[in-house]
């Protein structure tokens, strides 16, 4: 009976959840909370309206005119410190104030770090995601490398995105780093649970090393001149997971409900 029982038990669907890392809600405590840290004087905002409620981290582009690109601040997850992953999901809300201003070569959103720290000609091997007025004002992801190929960027091959001011989107990415030597890395990248970009032949490191760290790093440009008022990007419910992670409050992702294969070496006693 015993034998029968766990024979029953490896048949039914098996249904598998996100195994979340890490979720930061960014409530009180949260720009200190273990593996975070931030320098540029990020904020957490109780004032704006947050999708899922309570405090919304907030990083402040102060007014002036910038002939380079311009860090307006940022804050770190240090993932080596949690495990050694090649592969990550990583969700979260974003907004821009209703009077920001596109910086005419590109507005950065995220950072993502290899931990091998080497550095030539002060480049780590690292990727970015932002939003490129040379592109149309759409999202773009750009690897930068400290080896060849170098930088390089992808688009929305799937579907165009050209965020609105002043609303919410849940941007969602998957990422698998690459064979070293090998242009096999997966990029996906979900705006409000759509598919917008799928590479499958990106290079995300030049050595044989994880993933190392994130950031939510506000860096406005990368050249040319530009004048700006104070103005303001929000993230909210950072989340960190080997898994789809899926729109809060909405659908969830498709889970694997395909049935194990039946075991045929097993002997009754």
């Amino acid at each position: 009976m015993l034998i029968l029982r766990l024979l029953v038990l490896l048949l039914l669907p098996v249904s598998v959840q996100a195994a979340v890392i890490e979720t930061n809600e960014w409530d009180a405590g949260s720009l200190t909370r273990a593996h975070w840290e931030s320098n540029g004087a990020p904020t957490l905002d109780a004032a704006t309206d947050t999708p899922s409620g309570g405090n919304a981290l907030k990083i402040t582009c102060n007014a002036g005119t910038f002939t380079t690109g311009h860090s307006c601040g940022r804050i770190k997850y240090k993932i080596s410190e949690v495990g050694t992953f090649t592969e990550l999901y990583v969700g979260h809300w974003m907004k821009w104030s209703s009077n920001w201003v596109w910086h005419p070569i590109g507005t950065k959103i995220d950072y993502m770090f290899m931990r091998d720290v080497a550095n030539v000609a002060g480049n780590k091997d690292n990727f970015l995601v932002m939003i490129s007025r040379t592109y149309g004002d759409n999202l773009v992801f750009t690897q930068q490398l400290w080896n060849a190929p170098g930088t390089q960027n992808r688009f929305t091959n799937i579907a165009s995105f050209i965020p609105q001011l002043d609303r919410w989107y849940w941007i969602e990415y998957h990422v698998r780093l690459n064979t070293v030597g090998v242009a096999d890395g997966l990029l996906e990248i979900w705006v409000d649970d759509v598919l917008k970009m799928q590479h499958s032949d990106v290079t995300y490191r030049t050595t044989n090393t994880p993933i190392g760290y994130f950031e939510h790093s506000l860096e406005y440009g990368g050249g040319g001149t530009v004048t700006i008022p104070s103005m303001y990007q929000w993230h909210d419910h950072t989340v960190f997971s080997t898994t789809r992670i899926g729109l809060p409050g909405g659908t969830p992702p498709p889970t694997d409900t395909t049935p194990p294969t039946a075991p045929t070496s097993l002997v009754a006693q």
